[in-house]
């Protein structure tokens, strides 16, 4: 199930890594054990990418890329692979 952030949440992290750098396990089980390590870390990139313009850029990407008429099995596959995509590319 996807978890969905409130506004609260997401200061939260973007606050802690600001103290306490990078260290995602101690961040997911301190403020969020419900969640996967991996999920918090994502969050995180998100928050960044929304900050420094370019999750507008790759939500445009996403969008030309997966389809809508494709069978379901295959979007998500596609959109897992394009979020893949964009975040090696989005490296600085």
């Amino acid at each position: 199930m996807t978890h969905r952030w409130t506004p609260y949440e997401c200061q939260q992290v973007l606050n802690y890594v600001e103290a306490n750098g990078m260290n995602w396990r101690d961040l997911q089980q301190t403020l969020f054990p419900e969640l996967s390590e991996s999920q918090v870390k994502q969050k995180y990139y998100d928050l960044s990418r929304k900050a420094t313009g370019k999750y507008a850029k790759s939500q445009e990407l996403k969008r030309f890329v997966v389809h809508d008429d494709v069978p379901k099995k295959t979007h998500h596959y596609c959109e897992d692979l394009m979020e893949t995509l964009i975040r090696m590319l989005s490296i600085d």
